[in-house]
């Protein structure tokens, strides 16, 4: 009788290991066209691909989530002074995903990436304000702040330095 139970106990150890495995599985491939086209697509093309599925699919919230995660990555690829549509429609896709309701994993997915790129673009303005050699160094900081007020707006970190660059333009315009 002892056996028996040891017998039980590894069945159902054994079938409780193997729906883990297949929940996984299942979970890792719930968007298999969509996940396997981001890793060999440029990401203007997965745009596309995201739009053409919204248009079928207006609610996915994840659809709006990953548009938002791909125009922030495609400001990356811009100069500083053209990132700007490219946040502002990552943040229309972010709010229309948290209109459809969003988990509170997803909802810190998204504070992460807007955080993480409002840290570049303000860590890159200090950079250039701090090693500024010309008016053109300083536009490029003053276009950095003002994409991280964007991203931003509560941080008054973006505003001072934005007016720290107003303050420095005006000194070399007065020289």
């Amino acid at each position: 009788m002892h056996t028996n139970l040891r017998n039980k106990n590894f069945i159902t150890r054994y079938t409780c290991f193997m729906l883990v495995i297949g929940f996984f599985y299942g979970c890792s491939s719930l968007n298999p066209t969509l996940n396997s086209t981001i890793k060999e697509q440029p990401l203007e093309d997965i745009l596309s691909i995201i739009d053409k599925q919204l248009k079928l699919n207006p609610n996915k919230q994840d659809l709006h989530i990953k548009k938002g995660d791909i125009l922030i990555e495609l400001a990356y690829t811009e100069n500083i002074e053209n990132r700007t549509p490219f946040y502002e429609q990552a943040i229309i896709s972010y709010s229309k995903a948290n209109s459809l309701g969003l988990t509170n994993l997803e909802l810190q997915a998204v504070e992460i990436s807007l955080n993480n790129a409002w840290l570049s673009e303000l860590n890159s303005g200090i950079e250039i304000f701090k090693n500024h050699s010309s008016d053109q160094d300083l536009s490029l900081a003053e276009h950095n702040f003002d994409n991280a007020i964007l991203l931003n707006k509560k941080d008054p970190n973006g505003y001072i330095y934005k007016s720290k660059v107003w303050y420095k333009k005006i000194i070399i315009k007065k020289q």
